[in-house]
């Protein structure tokens, strides 16, 4: 059976990493936990200093970092991260990803405020819906047609939300780094930034997956009565 439950959490694991979806791992659940209270507060200290008052440029993202609740930022930023943290993506689509999803949340949090009791009836209309895009699509299409007012963020500003959001965590945890692969396109040499778990990162969860893998026995259900438990260690199975 402890064999069983191994296979069965390397099972798991290997499917929400090919889902991209490594964000309900163990690992990934875990790493979130422990690090959205802190990116939060980062990320709220990021925006009282852009509207500060203070001479200097402020950075383009902050206007509309500002837009959402620190926390639920936190949480946009950190599981888009996690969803392919062992296996990589690049800079911009990570940022386009967190930016896009910054914007869904601002733009259904300001239809929650306009048509309190329309959107309250959608969305316990779709509660009980686990796909994402068409709860999106659900919501985008209502809003829409109750004329709710809400400003376009625009794919540029969208990747300079993500790029700042992933920089805070990077500085805050030290959970991913940023690298750049080179590879060769029609005799042209070309520089794509990617997006890692640091070395750290990797090691603890490498670890993580190693404990976690014994403690998830794969009891099978049986087709007879049970063997009644005489000890801790002897009962149930008629044959082990």
């Amino acid at each position: 059976m402890k064999t069983d439950g191994i296979q069965r959490h390397k099972n798991l694991t290997i499917n929400s990493v090919q889902k991209n979806q490594e964000s309900n791992t163990q690992y990934g659940l875990q790493i979130i936990g422990s690090a959205i209270t802190p990116v939060a507060e980062g990320i709220k200290d990021f925006v009282d200093m852009a509207f500060d008052g203070s001479k200097g440029r402020r950075h383009i993202s902050a206007k509309y970092i500002a837009l959402v609740n620190a926390d639920v930022g936190s949480f946009i930023a950190l599981k888009t991260i996690m969803d392919s943290i062992t296996m990589g993506q690049t800079l911009n689509k990570a940022s386009i990803r967190i930016g896009s999803a910054m914007e869904d949340e601002y733009r259904f949090s300001t239809f929650a405020e306009q048509e309190k009791k329309l959107f309250k009836y959608i969305a316990r209309d779709i509660e009980k819906k686990t796909n994402y895009r068409y709860r999106k699509r659900v919501l985008t299409h209502s809003l829409n047609k109750a004329g709710v007012q809400y400003e376009h963020w625009g794919k540029i500003n969208k990747l300079h939300v993500g790029v700042k959001l992933i920089e805070l965590v990077m500085g805050i945890t030290n959970l991913v780094k940023v690298v750049d692969k080179h590879t060769v396109v029609k005799g042209k040499r070309k520089t794509t930034k990617y997006i890692e778990a640091t070395e750290t990162t990797m090691k603890w969860i490498e670890d993580k997956n190693e404990r976690a893998e014994v403690l998830l026995p794969a009891f099978k259900p049986t087709v007879i009565a049970p063997r009644d438990w005489v000890h801790p260690f002897s009962g149930g199975y008629h044959h082990q």
